[in-house]
C-alpha cells in the first residue's frame, strides 16, 4: 500500500511537472510572437512618419544640389 501511494505521488509530481514545462514555452512562445507584432507595429508608424514629414516637407534638398552641381560641370550624375 505504501508503496502504491509512493508511486502515485511520484506520477503527480511528473505530470505537475509537465505542465509546469508546458506552460513556460507557450509563455515563451506568445511573448515572442507578441514581441514580434508590436516590433512590426513600431516600425509601421515610423514609416508612416516619414511619409507625413515627406508630404509635408518636400524631399531633402541636399541631393538635389549635389546631382545639379554634378550635371553643371559635365560629372557624371551615378
Amino acid at each position: 500500500m505504501a508503496e502504491k501511494t509512493a508511486d502515485n505521488a511520484k506520477k503527480r509530481n511528473y505530470d505537475v511537472i509537465i505542465i509546469a514545462i508546458t506552460i513556460v514555452l507557450l509563455v515563451l512562445i506568445f511573448m515572442y510572437f507578441w514581441d514580434r507584432q508590436q516590433a512590426r507595429e513600431a516600425r509601421l508608424e515610423k514609416t508612416d512618419t516619414r511619409m507625413d514629414v515627406l508630404e509635408e516637407w518636400g524631399r531633402p534638398q541636399q541631393n538635389r544640389q549635389m546631382n545639379n552641381n554634378a550635371a553643371e560641370s559635365g560629372g557624371k550624375i551615378l
